[in-house]
């Protein structure tokens, strides 16, 4: 089994980046195979065109997502929240995938905010990037407030950052569950993503 942890933010040394590497430690813990694509390192195409006129390999650090993202059998979506809104990069990601990269994978969402924010951002991505794309966000998700106080140590430091480690691992294994579940749904033969092609 492998998960992809997508960090959101395009900041260097992002806090969405530290937890994303927290993330990657504990999958890492768990003996699941994964991998990080960090959109501050990544930075992607922006949806446009060419996508359509020149096919799948008209540009090759798409390309090398769009494979990462098609082997994955879940994804994490770490988020953090700009102007209330996801980040413009992270919206281009899901721009860009169609049905062959996240159809019918679960994926689990973190929200990343330096205060009391976080939970607008989780609510747009389940309102809007799984129409075509057909992702599906499991119900576990967690929100890091005031991440800037938590996960820096490799020892939690108080109780609340023992907390968020728990519910972290906690979605992490619950989404484990949910790939097994929707690996046998994807080879069902049920799915006919040519027949319908796009949601309502």
């Amino acid at each position: 089994m492998s998960i992809v942890i997508i960090s959101g933010s395009s900041r260097i040394n992002s806090q969405s980046a530290k937890v994303a590497g927290y993330m990657q430690r504990t999958l890492q813990e768990m003996g699941v195979e994964n991998d990080i694509i960090d959109l501050s390192e990544r930075k992607l195409p922006f949806f446009d065109d060419p996508l359509w006129k020149e096919g799948d390999n008209w540009d090759a650090t798409w390309t090398k997502t769009s494979e990462q993202l098609k082997n994955a059998q879940a994804l994490v979506v770490i988020t953090p929240e700009w102007n209330g809104m996801v980040p413009a990069p992270l919206k281009n990601l899901f721009h860009l995938c169609t049905r062959r990269e996240l159809y019918h994978k679960p994926a689990m969402l973190v929200g990343v905010s330096a205060s009391f924010g976080g939970a607008y951002p989780l609510s747009e991505l389940r309102q809007t990037s799984g129409k075509n794309s057909r992702i599906c966000y499991v119900p576990e998700q967690v929100i890091v407030r005031f991440v800037k106080q938590y996960l820096n140590a490799e020892q939690p430091e108080n109780e609340v950052d023992e907390q968020i480690r728990q519910k972290l691992q906690y979605g992490l294994k619950v989404l484990v569950q949910y790939a097994s579940a929707f690996a046998m749904v994807r080879e069902s033969g049920v799915l006919d993503p040519k027949g319908f092609p796009n949601g309502d």
